[in-house]
């Protein structure tokens, strides 16, 4: 008899349905880091992207695509994000299904001394006398440098 329940119940644990459900999980919000960035061009900076469900639970592993708005640099599929050549403003957007958040990015020219002109280029003074030098700095497009340090020596 004791085998008989026992062969029952071996039979029955091994014949059990397999219950499976299809869960969906909806996502509720992204959040990116850093939430802005103000960057020099041709520099770049790391973003990274946590994904939310409508509970405001962390989705592990959720896929995030990469984008830009505006033309501010390029972004990798990893979230770098290299900045262009020209000042611009714009945002990096991540993507997870519909929903979307962005990230406002400033980028900034890195200012490239070229050239200073000083004024007077010759004089002639005797001892004592004072005579007082101007100097005009200028960037690699020609333009003035308004308030540029200038040291004398």
């Amino acid at each position: 008899m004791k085998r008989i329940i026992l062969f029952i119940f071996i039979f029955l644990l091994i014949n059990q349905p397999v219950f499976s459900a299809n869960i969906e999980v909806i996502i509720g919000s992204i959040v990116i880091t850093p939430i802005s960035a103000d960057i020099k061009t041709g520099e770049g900076v790391n973003f990274s992207a946590v994904v939310y469900d409508t509970n405001d639970k962390k989705i592990n592993n959720a896929a995030v695509a990469w984008t830009v708005e505006g033309a501010i640099g390029e972004i990798a599929a990893n979230g770098h994000f290299t900045a262009g050549a020209v000042s611009a403003t714009g945002n990096v957007v991540a993507s997870s299904g519909t929903v979307r958040a962005t990230a406002p990015v400033t980028v900034t020219d890195v200012v490239k001394l070229v050239s200073i002109v000083i004024t007077p280029t010759s004089a002639d003074i005797k001892t004592g006398e004072k005579l007082i030098f101007s100097a005009v700095v200028y960037d690699t497009k020609g333009k003035e440098i308004k308030n540029a340090a200038v040291a004398w020596t």
